[in-house]
Formats: structure tokens, C-alpha cells, sequence
């Protein structure tokens, strides 16, 4: 588990960077109106999930359970729900493709509020963002199912070539090519087939062997659908929450200052990049741990993670928030940008790091079953996001949306720890919690801001830069040190000797 978590770490930290590092370029090429289709694109691909029906979510805990068994049965039983599932996948695919490209000029005419952009150039950019959206539907399949088999150090080792090719691919287009919205969707369709071939030989080459090959089985559909639709429905309401006000800004601000307040969320939204690693390599332990009614296992492995998210998100969020106008300066080489939209960042930043705080108590419910109270946390979270939208978006515009975001945090980590603490009492206690998420943010939050009585910024860049990471391993090694389980764990991977079961 420590070297997936390891690539899992470096994969999406690569991934992040780059991505990170070259968007003002895009911008610089794009403007923010064409930057605005990326940030829509982003938003429909989270919508993805809607379509999905909860089938890879439940494909990837399927084959992790599985996977525990050798018998042949388990292996042949792998194998016909991969089968299944890829063919349930590219019918939706279909269906998906078919309902945009049908809808792309009515969106370019009614929906979208475009200045500089001809309506016709954005509906061909939707119908093009149409069939990037399909590939990357269809790499969901696989990434599901090399996680659950633990391939997680290929995946991320692939991941980052390719991320690396769509970035850079990117950048030479927009500056020697074509500085096109659609030579950017373009670019993104091809690498994506590129890396489903990958994925896809890696997947089958990785599962157990049987005499035959794997078969379409409505049995095999019908073991998983009642986790699947308890997923399907958790999905949805998840994607309404993180982005339904995202859609709304798209239809209640110009397209322009919407393209402002997404470039600004693509740096925010980075902090799930650094949280994401923790519960792809937890979640499957999580699994087997419930399956083999190991509790002590669960509950270790629980205080462990939640420390790694409070300790390596956690910290980096704390200094984003308290020095935001710096490193906006950093990132975009633009006093005016930073000082603009510091604020907004601060404020995107609190509500991620709190979003962010609930994934392991829903990854322990996943894993134990608990989809009725996830259903019920993301039923109350919607109607606060859509009620405080409608209402304070018109009047404070990507301020007050981000405000509802902070605030509809606060109440989904709150219900997930009250649902945590009735539910599966021997995983959680308070004692622990504050030892494991609150101590090292206090930490973290208290050395960040004494190191800020002493920040002098706009010297330059580079000097900038050098102090934010200063001041970012500072705060690390504060919440570091504060840990129990965290820095002994550690410690002895220093020492080649791991406390990882």
C-alpha cells in the first residue's frame, strides 16, 4: 500500500503542477471567454457521473472484493462484469454524444452570454467537447478496475506521460498552430485514445486468467445494482453539489467575469488533486478490511488517513489561504489579477479544505454500506447549494456563490462525522478526531499565521516563490510533527522499515 500511495501522490501532484503552471498560458492565448468553455467542459465532465448510473464506482469495489478471492469463479466473475460494464458504458456514450451535439446551438444561443465569440465557434467547440467528453467517460472504466487491482503505479506512471503530452501538445498548438478553443478540444480527443488503448491492455492483462473470455452477464449486473443504484443516486447529488454553481455562474454572469471565477476555481480545485491519492489507496483496504469484519483495521487505517489529509492537504490549503494574493502573483504574473481575486481564492479554499475533510468518512461509509446516509448529507447539501445560488449569486456575483460553497461545507463534514459516530462508532471518537484532523490544522493554521507577521511580498517572482516554500514546509513539518500515526510512519519509511500491514 505505501507504494501505491506513493504514485498515487506523485502521479497526481504531477498532474496537478503542470496543469496548474500552464494555465495562464491558455489564458494568454484563449482569453477568458474561451477559457469560460473549458471551465464548462469541466463541469459537464463531473456530470459524467450522472450517466454513469453508479456502475465504475461500484466496478472498482467489485473487483477489489473479488480480487481477494483466487478461486477460478471469482476470476471469471471479474471478468464478465468488466465485460458488462464496458458494454453498458458505450451505450451511454452514445446516448451522451447524441443528447449534446443535438443541444450544442441552442446552448451557444440561450445558455451561454458570449461577446468576442461567434455562437457558431462555440457550438462547434460544444459537439467537439461532445466526443473528448465520451473518451474520457470510457477511461473511467479502466482506471476503476487498475485501481482495484492495485495497479495504481502503472496508472499514475502512465497518467503523468500523458498529462504531460495533453499539457505541453496544448501549449505548442496555441502558440505555433492554431490559438483556437477548438484546436485545444481537438488536441484532447486524440491523446485520449491514445491513453484508453493504454489502459485498456493494461486492465485485461492484469486480471486473474481463465479458459475463456469474459461475456456479457445480466447476473453479474444484477449482483451489483443495488450498490449501484444507491451509488447512482449519491453521484448525482455529488455532482449537483460541486457543481451546480459553476452551471448556474455559466447562465447568471457574462461569460467573461465567468471565465474569471473559473480560472480562479481551477487553482482552488487542485487541493482534491492532493486528497484524491489518499482515498484511491485507502478505499479498497476499506473494502476487504469490512469484509473480513477486521474493525481494529478500519479504525487504524482510518485515524491514518485522515491524518495524511490533514497534514499534506491540509497544510498546503492553510497557506493558500492566508497568502493568496501572493500566490496568485506568483502564478499569474498580474498584480491586478492577484489583487482582485485573492479573496475569492481564500474563500474557494476554506470550502475545498472542509469538502475535503469529509472524503474519508465517505469513503468508510461506501465501504461499509452506508449509502442512505451519503443519499440523505448530499439531499440536504443540494437544496442549501441551489436556494443560496439563486439567492445571493445575482447580488454578489462569484463572491457569494463562493461563500455558498464554504458554508454548505461546514454542514456536509458536520453530517458525515454525525452519521460516522452513530453508524460505526468503533471506527470514531472525538478524542481521536481532534488528535488526527483538528490538532494538526490548528497547527498548521497558527505557524501560518505568525510566519504572514513577517511576509514582505512583490520583491519578485522568484524571491516569492522561495518564501511561499519556506513558509510551506514550515507549516507542513508543524502539523507533521503533531501527529501520532503520521510522523512514526514516516519516519521508518526513512529507515526502509514500513508500518504498513
Amino acid at each position: 500500500m505505501n507504494k501505491n500511495l506513493i504514485a498515487n501522490y506523485f502521479g497526481s501532484a504531477w498532474s496537478a503542477i503542470i496543469g496548474i503552471i500552464f494555465l495562464p498560458i491558455y489564458l494568454k492565448y484563449l482569453g477568458f471567454e474561451a477559457f469560460a468553455l473549458i471551465g464548462l467542459f469541466t463541469s459537464l465532465q463531473a456530470f459524467l457521473s450522472l450517466l454513469d448510473m453508479g456502475i465504475t464506482p461500484t466496478l472498482s469495489r467489485e473487483i477489489a472484493r473479488l480480487n481477494s478471492n483466487d478461486s477460478l469463479l471469482a476470476g471469471e466473475s471479474i471478468h464478465d462484469l468488466l465485460k458488462s460494464v464496458e458494454f453498458i458504458v458505450v451505450a451511454l456514450v452514445i446516448f451522451l454524444v447524441t443528447t449534446i451535439v443535438i443541444s450544442s446551438n441552442w446552448i451557444a444561443d440561450y445558455w451561454l452570454n458570449s461577446e468576442s465569440i461567434s455562437s457558431e465557434t462555440v457550438a462547434i467547440s460544444i459537439v467537439i467537447m461532445a466526443f473528448v467528453l465520451a473518451l474520457k467517460y470510457i477511461e473511467g472504466i479502466y482506471r476503476s478496475a487498475l485501481f482495484a487491482l492495485e495497479r495504481q503505479v502503472y496508472f499514475n506512471v502512465v497518467n503523468s506521460i500523458i498529462t504531460t503530452t495533453r499539457v505541453l501538445g496544448v501549449v505548442f498548438i496555441l502558440m505555433w498552430i492554431s490559438p483556437t478553443i477548438t484546436a485545444f478540444f481537438y488536441w484532447q480527443g486524440a491523446v485520449s485514445i491514445v491513453f484508453i488503448l493504454l489502459l485498456r491492455k493494461k486492465t485485461y492483462s492484469s486480471l486473474p486468467l481463465i479458459s475463456r473470455t469474459g461475456l456479457f452477464s445480466t447476473k453479474s449486473i444484477k449482483i451489483v445494482f443495488q450498490f449501484a443504484s444507491g451509488m447512482m443516486i449519491i453521484n448525482l447529488l455529488k455532482v449537483a453539489i460541486t457543481q451546480t454553481d459553476k452551471i448556474l455562474l455559466s447562465k447568471l454572469l457574462p461569460l467573461k467575469e465567468y471565465g474569471s471565477f473559473t480560472f480562479v476555481n481551477a487553482f482552488a480545485v487542485g487541493l482534491f488533486v492532493l486528497i484524491g491519492p489518499i482515498t484511491q489507496t485507502f478505499y479498497p483496504k476499506f473494502c476487504r478490511d469490512y469484509v473480513r469484519n477486521n474493525n481494529d483495521g478500519l479504525k487504524n487505517d482510518f485515524r491514518l488517513s485522515s491524518q495524511l489529509v490533514s497534514v499534506i492537504p491540509g497544510s498546503i490549503a492553510i497557506v493558500i489561504i492566508f497568502f493568496s494574493e501572493s500566490i496568485l502573483q506568483i502564478w499569474t504574473n498580474n498584480i491586478e489579477i492577484a489583487n482582485k481575486y485573492a479573496p475569492l481564492l481564500s474563500i474557494l479554499m476554506i470550502g475545498n479544505l472542509l469538502n475535503g475533510l469529509a472524503w474519508v468518512p465517505y469513503q468508510i461509509q461506501l465501504a461499509i454500506g452506508l449509502t442512505r446516509n451519503i443519499i440523505f448529507v448530499n439531499c440536504i447539501s443540494i437544496v442549501i447549494i441551489v436556494i443560496g445560488n439563486l439567492w445571493f449569486t445575482p447580488e454578489y456575483g462569484a463572491m457569494g456563490a463562493a461563500c455558498v460553497w464554504l458554508f454548505c461545507n461546514c454542514g456536509i463534514l458536520a453530517m458525515n462525522l454525525f452519521f460516522i459516530i452513530k453508524k460505526a462508532p468503533f471506527i470514531f471518537s472525538w478524542p481521536a478526531f481532534f488528535r488526527d484532523t483538528i490538532l494538526p490544522l490548528g497547527v498548521a493554521s497558527i505557524t501560518a499565521i505568525l510566519l504572514s507577521f513577517f511576509w514582505q511580498k512583490h520583491f519578485s517572482i522568484w524571491i516569492d516563490l522561495f518564501l511561499v516554500a519556506i513558509v510551506l514546509s514550515l507549516t507542513f513539518l508543524s502539523a507533521l510533527l503533531v501527529t501520532n500515526k503520521l510522523w512514526p510512519l514516516l519516519f521508518n519509511i526513512i529507515r526502509k522499515k514500513s508500518y504498513f500491514r
